[in-house]
C-alpha cells in the first residue's frame, strides 16, 4: 500500500533523520524516496485533470444535445413540406379513365364521369410515290428551293421548312421536318405498293390541327396532303357537366387530381364513379414524429442539466446557462399564435397540449381525435398552420428558422458554447504540459542531487569502516 506524504519537505526531513543510520552502515532507499517526491509533485496536476474531465463531459453532453436537436430539425423540415407529404387516395370502378392525385387540394367525395370520346391528333398524308430517295422536283438543283409551311393554332409561329430542289425526296422532306423541332412528326408509310409522306401533330386536340402549304417547284411535285385522321378534342361529363379538353390528360377539371382518359364509355352505359379520399397517415405520422423529437430534446436537456445538491452524480451541464436558454426558447415556440390558417391558431387546436410539470407535448386520445379531424376536414388549414408564408409565419417555418440559427455550424448558440469549451480544454492541456515539464525538471534535479548524496554517503561509509578497523587494531595492540 502506498504511503501518503503531505509534502516534499516531510520527505527531505526523513532523509536527514536517516543519514546517521546510513553512515553507520544501514541502507538509505533513495529510489523509494524519489518515487514519493514525484507522487507529491504530481499532486499539482490533479485540479487541472479534474477540470479536463469535467470539460470533456460537457463537450460530450453538448454533442448529445446537438444530435437530438438535429433530429428535431429534420422532423421540422418534414412539416415545412406539409403539402408534399399530404396525399389523396383515388379509386374508380371503370376502364374508361384513371385518376392520379397531385396534391392535398383534392376535395374528398364521389363524382360521376362519362367519357364521350378521346382527343385525337390530326394526320395528313400525301399522294403515292414509287421512290423514297429520288428528288420529287425533277431536274432540281441546289440553286433553287421550295418551302413547306405548317401552321397550328396552338403555336405562335408557323413551322417553316426550306429545301433546295435537289434535296426534295421523301426521305429529305421527312428528315428536314423532324429535325426542325416543331410540333409535327413526319414519317414515310408504305402500303405494299407505294410510299406516302405522313405528317402527324405531336399533340392531340383541335388547337394542334395543321394547315399545310407548299411553295416553289415542290408544290406541284408533292401536291396537296389530305386529312387521314381528324383532330378532335376529348369530351366527357363530370357530374353531368360537359367538359372538353385538348388532351386526354386532364389536369384542370378537378383540383388536386389528374384524369387520364383511356377510352370512350360504352354508349348507353351509366357514368363511372370516381371516389376521392384524404389519406392522413403520412401527415399524422409527421406531426407525431415531430412531437416525439421535441420531447426527446427536452429529455436530453433534462438529463444533462440534472442537479441535486445532495448528489455527486449531477448532469455535465447542471450549471450551464446556454443550454437553459435553448430550453426556454424551444418551449416559447409552443405559444406562438398562427394567423391565416383558419380556425387553427395554436397547438391545442390540433390536439397537441403541453404537460405543465415537464413542458413535454402530449397527444391524448381526445387530442388524437382532434388531430385526425383537422387532417381530414381541414387539410389546407393544417398545412397553413405549419408552413404559413414559408418565410416568417407558420409554426414549422418559425421552428425551422430558430433551429437553423441555433445549430448554425459557424455562429450558432451551441457552436459558440462548444468552441468555448474547446478553448478551455486547449488552455488546460497547455497548463498540464507546462506543469509536467516543471515536474520532470524538478525530478531530474532531485535525481542528480540524490546521486551525489549517495556517492558521498558511500564514501563516508567506507571512511567510517576504515576508521573503525584502525581503532580496533589500536585497541588490540594496547
Amino acid at each position: 500500500m502506498a504511503t501518503t506524504v503531505s509534502s516534499n519537505s516531510d520527505i527531505i526531513s526523513s532523509i536527514g533523520m536517516n543519514l546517521g543510520s546510513t553512515v553507520s552502515g544501514q541502507s538509505l532507499d533513495l529510489s523509494s524516496l524519489l518515487t514519493k517526491l514525484e507522487t507529491v509533485e504530481e499532486q499539482r496536476l490533479t485540479p487541472y485533470k479534474d477540470k479536463q474531465t469535467s470539460l470533456s463531459a460537457q463537450a460530450t453532453a453538448y454533442s448529445t444535445v446537438e444530435a437530438a436537436m438535429k433530429s428535431l430539425q429534420s422532423a421540422t423540415s418534414t412539416l415545412q413540406n406539409m403539402q408534399s407529404i399530404s396525399s389523396t387516395a383515388v379509386t374508380s370502378t371503370n376502364t374508361a379513365f384513371s385518376a392520379t392525385p397531385t396534391d392535398s387540394t383534392a376535395v374528398a367525395g364521389s363524382y360521376s364521369i362519362f367519357v364521350n370520346n378521346l382527343a385525337q391528333a390530326q394526320s395528313q398524308i400525301s399522294g403515292p410515290f414509287s421512290s423514297v430517295s429520288t428528288a420529287l422536283v425533277s431536274g432540281g438543283t441546289s440553286s433553287t428551293s421550295s418551302t413547306i409551311t405548317i401552321s397550328q393554332p396552338s403555336q405562335s409561329k408557323p413551322l417553316t421548312i426550306t429545301l433546295t430542289d435537289d434535296k426534295t425526296s421523301l426521305n429529305d422532306i421527312r428528315d428536314a421536318i423532324n429535325n426542325a423541332g416543331g410540333s409535327v412528326n413526319a414519317s414515310i408509310v408504305n402500303n405494299g405498293t407505294s410510299n406516302y409522306l405522313m405528317l402527324t401533330a405531336k399533340d392531340t386536340g383541335t388547337q394542334s390541327a395543321m394547315t399545310i402549304s407548299v411553295s416553289g417547284s415542290l408544290s406541284s411535285s408533292l401536291g396537296s396532303l389530305t386529312e387521314q385522321v381528324a383532330a378532335k378534342d376529348a369530351s366527357f361529363t363530370f357530374n353531368n357537366m360537359p367538359i372538353t379538353s385538348q388532351s386526354n390528360t386532364v389536369t384542370t377539371a378537378i383540383n388536386g387530381v389528374t384524369l387520364n382518359l383511356k377510352s370512350a364509355s360504352a354508349v348507353g352505359s351509366t357514368p363511372e364513379t370516381l371516389t376521392i379520399d384524404t389519406d392522413i397517415s403520412k401527415t399524422k405520422k409527421a406531426v407525431q414524429d415531430w412531437v416525439t423529437s421535441y420531447n426527446n430534446v427536452l429529455d436530453v436537456i433534462q438529463t444533462q442539466t440534472k442537479f441535486d445538491a445532495q448528489s455527486t452524480k449531477n448532469g455535465a451541464l447542471a450549471n450551464d446557462g446556454t443550454i437553459r436558454t435553448v430550453q426556454r426558447q424551444l418551449q416559447s415556440l409552443m405559444t406562438n399564435f398562427q394567423s391565416g390558417s383558419g380556425a387553427l391558431h395554436i397547438m391545442p387546436d390540433l390536439g397537441i397540449t403541453q404537460d405543465p410539470s415537464t413542458g413535454k407535448l402530449v397527444i391524448s386520445d381526445r387530442g388524437n381525435a382532434t388531430l385526425e379531424k383537422a387532417l381530414k376536414t381541414n387539410a389546407s388549414g393544417v398545412a397553413a398552420f405549419f408552413t404559413g408564408d414559408g418565410s416568417t409565419t407558420g409554426f414549422a417555418t418559425q421552428a425551422g428558422t430558430y433551429l437553423s440559427k441555433t445549430l448554425d455550424s459557424k455562429d450558432g448558440l451551441l457552436k459558440s458554447a462548444q468552441a468555448s469549451i474547446e478553448t478551455s480544454q486547449q488552455n488546460i492541456d497547455k497548463r498540464l504540459t507546462s506543469i509536467q515539464a516543471s515536474i520532470d525538471s524538478t525530478m531530474a534535479r532531485y535525481k542528480t542531487q540524490f546521486t551525489q548524496l549517495n556517492t558521498m554517503l558511500s564514501k563516508m561509509s567506507s571512511t567510517s569502516t576504515y576508521l573503525t578497523q584502525q581503532f580496533n587494531k589500536n585497541n588490540s595492540s594496547s
